[in-house]
């Protein structure tokens, strides 16, 4: 016999993971709970983009870094961009088979989107649902109280 709704309701996990992202880093993070019960999310796990490092300046170094050519910017902010987006599949990857979850929300802006959704593979052992919300300097805290997260937690109620 199926589980009546408020059967499948008191089996539904109310745990969130989240993933933002920009070209710089990447942050997951998770909640056991809504935020009704004071907790907040909490960074789980960090990968920086190693080869978005710059000089005084604000530019690339002189010397490249995993054979990439400073000399033309636009092409080398793709090429930093596409590779850090392989970047973090694989160790959301990781991160999933580590902390057994089936779901990720991704919160990324639309430019780090496009590169993700150009290399997400199609057999993915989770469930990923975008959004695009540039979240990734928002504080665990912040983020519990931010109208996108907000948002998430209500259509999961329902």
């Amino acid at each position: 016999m199926p589980p009546t709704r408020d059967q499948a309701a008191s089996s539904h996990d109310p745990s969130r993971w989240i993933l933002v992202a920009d070209m710089r880093s990447a942050r997951l993070l998770h909640r056991r709970r809504p935020s009704e019960d004071g907790r907040h999310f909490e960074e789980v796990a960090r990968l920086e983009n190693h080869l978005f490092k710059h000089d005084r300046g604000g530019r690339p170094p002189a010397s490249g870094a995993r054979g990439i050519d400073y000399g033309n910017a636009d092409r080398d902010h793709d090429v930093m961009r596409d590779q850090f987006a392989v970047e973090i599949v694989r160790w959301v990857e990781q991160c999933a088979g580590e902390r057994r979850f089936s779901r990720v929300d991704v919160f990324v802006n639309p430019e780090m989107l496009g590169a993700l959704r150009s290399v997400w593979p199609s057999h993915l052992a989770f469930e990923h649902h975008e959004h695009h919300a540039d979240l990734i300097r928002l504080s665990p805290a912040e983020l519990e109280h931010h109208q996108a997260i907000r948002q998430l937690d209500a259509l999961a109620a329902t």
